[in-house]
């Protein structure tokens, strides 16, 4: 006798609107059927069309996970094109827009196999990506993974931002006037917003503090740069006063204490920087004289002053070098010179010192190759430089957890194939970059 199809009265693309930029291609459209009475259908097939392959085309009809998909692919031209699900004689549509967005900035953060990016567009709206928000990471306003393959969500809140950066579980943005930003976990006060927020994830083992959405950090201080560590993140003013916020169990807040602050202190010691870099569990500094200074865990001589003590206050790196940039990473630090020389200092295990050797040093030593460094950005087990007309060279290990590729470790600078020229680097967490045709890499 058979059994009658489900009657489908309606088709619902989500989301209604998608804006593909450079930097994520796949992107994915969810169908919902729905009868008469507004009850989810299921089991009916599913046709997608796009209005114009040539700017979009059907890359996959996925239902895997039950929910019929269509995966689409931006082609490169730049263009608005509808797409269309068709079931049991009913039709949804969605626009999809591919837009030559240039970026100002790019933020890369990486934590065992949950990734995600943040970035900047030229006019200062954020957006994230990645295969997480766990924690809110993505700052869209939910936890959990946004619909497979969406790539770049628009961070809420309807901020204008100037720079941006991220840590492991949180990311931090300032606007053009300073105020900061912070959304993602924040179960150390990393966050900055004083504790109070809703936990995440509740169902598990009573979920972690967290924000879906960027917070204002707390005290009002308006901030010339900003730097988001593992679990702890530093700002520095525009008059070089260095305030840190989150984890404390190392020193790395600098203000002679090792207790957790959700809440902006000040860096002991009367110093004024002109740079700041916040590592996994340590910080580090210039000074407007070009000296280097670091607080925090130094169990791999990361502090640079010759010894293997933690510091809960900053001590200078020894050496006397001048430098122009320190950047902070897992368990280890570099910093150029004003003349352009790299210099790197504790952990080594990965070859992230670029010394050609893996041994540990708690004094910096020159980074091999004899090459001029723009930039330099210390990852957790490797790290990335500018140098050579602002090619990317990057040396250690990228992996970041464990020694199954070995293989792959550079123990000296080594430019990265295929790259374009680069205007900055970030290698928080994966080695990321933003061209200097505004695109990301």
């Amino acid at each position: 006798f058979g059994v009658a199809s489900p009657v489908v009265a309606s088709v619902t693309v989500t989301p209604d609107t998608v804006i593909a930029v450079p930097i994520y291609p796949n992107v994915a459209l969810r169908a919902t059927l729905k009868d008469a009475s507004g009850v989810e259908v299921t089991g009916v097939p599913v046709s997608w069309v796009s209005s114009n392959p040539s700017i979009a085309s059907l890359y996959l009809d996925d239902t895997s996970d039950g929910t019929p998909v269509g995966m689409f692919w931006p082609q490169g031209p730049v263009g608005s094109v509808t797409i269309t699900a068709t079931a049991g004689g009913r039709s949804g549509i969605a626009t999809l827009v591919v837009d030559s967005v240039r970026l100002s900035a790019v933020a890369a953060r990486g934590n065992g196999g949950l990734h995600s990016t943040c970035f900047l567009t030229v006019a200062g709206a954020a957006y994230c990506l990645g295969n997480t928000s766990q924690f809110g990471e993505l700052g869209y306003g939910f936890a959990g993974t946004p619909p497979l393959g969406l790539g770049p969500v628009a961070v809420t809140g309807g901020h204008t931002f100037a720079a941006i950066s991220a840590g492991i579980w949180h990311t931090c943005a300032l606007t053009p006037s300073g105020s900061a930003y912070c959304w993602g976990g924040d179960w150390r006060g990393q966050l900055g917003a004083g504790g109070g927020l809703n936990r995440c994830n509740p169902g598990d083992d009573g979920g972690a503090l967290c924000s879906h959405s960027p917070i204002a950090v707390s005290g009002g201080l308006a901030f010339a740069q900003i730097s988001a560590g593992s679990q702890h993140t530093c700002g520095l003013t525009a008059g070089g006063i260095a305030y840190c916020w989150g984890a404390n169990h190392g020193g790395q807040l600098g203000n002679g204490t090792n207790i957790d602050s959700p809440v902006p202190v000040a860096v002991a010691g009367g110093l004024t920087f002109t740079q700041l870099s916040a590592g996994s569990e340590h910080t580090c500094g210039v000074t407007g004289t070009g000296a280097g200074y670091c607080w925090g865990g130094n169990e791999s001589g990361e502090l640079g002053d010759g010894t293997l003590v933690p510091r809960w206050t900053p001590v200078p790196v020894v050496g006397g070098l001048g430098f122009a940039q320190v950047t902070a990473g897992g368990h280890h630090s570099c910093g150029v010179t004003t003349s352009g020389a790299a210099y790197c200092w504790g952990h080594n295990f990965y070859s992230q010192l670029g010394s050609g050797t893996g041994q540990d040093s708690p004094v910096p030593v020159p980074v091999a190759g004899g090459l001029a460094f723009s930039q330099i950005s210390a990852g957790y087990t490797f790290t990335c430089g500018l140098a050579g007309g602002d090619n990317a060279f990057c040396w250690g290990w990228p992996g970041g957890w464990t020694a199954e590729y070995d293989y792959l470790i550079a123990t000296e600078p080594t430019r990265v194939s295929g790259s374009p020229t680069f205007v900055s680097l970030d290698s928080k967490g994966l080695p990321c970059g933003m061209g200097t045709n505004g695109l990301a890499y």
